[in-house]
């Protein structure tokens, strides 16, 4: 009978772990710089008389604009980025009431930055 013996079993573990550990950084940057840049759009072009705010609301005191951040959470079993705001009245511009009209800041803009992530991403899987 032939025996058969593996030897750097613990190496190659140890290797697996760092690219793994390699892979949820990237996608973990990928994620962050794509939740900064929906915080900033977001942000933007909020100015009251701004020729960008067609169709936005316009800030009446800079409250709601200052508010929005953005945060980045990594387990091991999820890497989450949040953009976000804790103004009360914010989700009445955003989707509006029954007796509001809504002016979404959020949505449109991680839908503007919806393609930046892809590509953040497959690069980050490329490699």
């Amino acid at each position: 009978m032939a025996r058969a013996f593996v030897t750097g079993e613990n190496e190659v573990i140890n290797n697996i772990l760092r690219a793994a550990d390699k892979m949820i950084d990237k996608v973990a940057d990928a994620t962050e710089r794509t939740t900064i840049d929906v915080a900033n759009h977001a942000k933007a072009n909020h100015e009251r008389d701004s020729a960008h705010t067609k169709g936005r609301f316009e800030t009446q005191t800079g409250t709601l604009v200052r508010s929005i951040d953005q945060d980045l959470m990594v387990t091991v079993k999820e890497i989450k980025g949040v953009v976000f705001t804790n103004v009360v009245y914010a989700p009445i511009l955003e989707f509006g009431t029954v007796d509001r009209f809504p002016w979404p800041f959020m949505y449109p803009a991680l839908r503007a930055m919806q393609n930046k992530f892809n590509v953040r991403l497959k690069e980050a899987l490329k490699e």
